[in-house]
């Protein structure tokens, strides 16, 4: 519970950043946005999200981020899963949309 405050503050502080670089204002968030404008805002949000978990595992827990479990050593053949599943899971997706019209 200690983290959903200082996450909302930190990645809106991030989003807002990331919007201002596309050139758009943050008010006015309901308007469309290109791909390229909403991958820009993703990315911050992303950084936004990085960056307060390194903060609270260093601060509160006393831990490193490498503990949650982002370590590359041994795990190629879990990437080689995850990114086959994920593919299959979304090529699913796409089939039944593709199906149904």
């Amino acid at each position: 519970m200690l983290i959903l405050i200082p996450y909302l503050i930190i990645v809106s502080i991030f989003q807002a950043i990331g919007y201002w670089i596309v050139g758009l204002d943050p008010k006015d968030y309901l308007l469309p946005r290109t791909s390229m404008q909403n991958f820009v805002i993703s990315l911050f949000t992303l950084i936004g999200t990085i960056v307060v978990i390194t903060l609270f595992r260093r601060g509160v827990d006393n831990e490193s981020f490498r503990s949650l479990g982002f370590y590359p050593k041994g795990s190629n053949k879990e990437l080689i899963t995850g990114l086959s599943l994920g593919a299959l899971i979304i090529s699913f997706g796409f089939v039944i949309l593709i199906s149904t019209g």
